[in-house]
């Protein structure tokens, strides 16, 4: 508890969420890093850099362009600081048939388009930066006579990366593939419903 002194929690699903992902972009990383459900509280500690996130249940997710399949506990907690997260607890990346613990993940700086997963054993995965997006590169809404316009998402894209977080404009209803409808709200592409 004494590493939550000092902190502001989002309690909550939708500004739990809210807060998960403006602290992704605030230090530079993917959006689609955190794929998280039910969410219950999301802290940070700004003097320390001391994040954590309560979620209801364990998440595991596929990244598709990696071939990586994560594991997210209903505990995450570590330390973000800009491009990285250091003594990470609550992450595993499935290897063969264990699940490996994951300690940090780093993103190079100056960039290079790579992320770095490190384990306590001190192996470490690289992957493109792209594979843990949330947000398409080439996914834009256009206004045409008042109707929100779509363009086609790559296939790249992975469904339900975020779930659906309200934010202060009126999401649109998008195609997102044979999978999902998404919900874009200011250009971003934010979940699958």
């Amino acid at each position: 508890m004494a590493e939550k002194e000092g902190g502001v929690a989002a309690k909550g699903h939708q500004e739990g969420l809210k807060m998960a992902i403006s602290l992704l972009e605030e230090f530079g990383l993917p959006l689609g890093l955190l794929p998280l459900a039910d969410v219950i509280e999301v802290g940070f500690v700004r003097s320390t850099g001391y994040m954590w996130i309560v979620q209801k249940k364990k998440v595991e997710h596929n990244f598709k362009i990696a071939s990586k399949t994560m594991s997210y506990d209903t505990d995450i907690k570590g330390y973000v600081s800009k491009k990285q997260i250091r003594k990470l607890k609550g992450v595993k990346a499935k290897e063969l048939m264990l699940w490996p613990p994951v300690n940090e993940i780093t993103i190079d700086d100056p960039p290079t388009g790579k992320i770095h997963f490190k384990s306590l054993a001190g192996i470490t995965k690289t992957f493109p930066v792209e594979a843990f997006a949330a947000v398409p590169k080439n996914t834009l809404n256009s206004r045409r006579n008042g109707l929100a316009h779509q363009r086609a998402i790559s296939p790249p894209f992975q469904p339900a990366l975020l779930r659906w977080a309200p934010q202060f404009a009126k999401p649109n209803l998008v195609d997102a593939g044979p999978f999902c409808n998404a919900i874009s709200v200011n250009n971003r592409l934010l979940a699958c419903k």
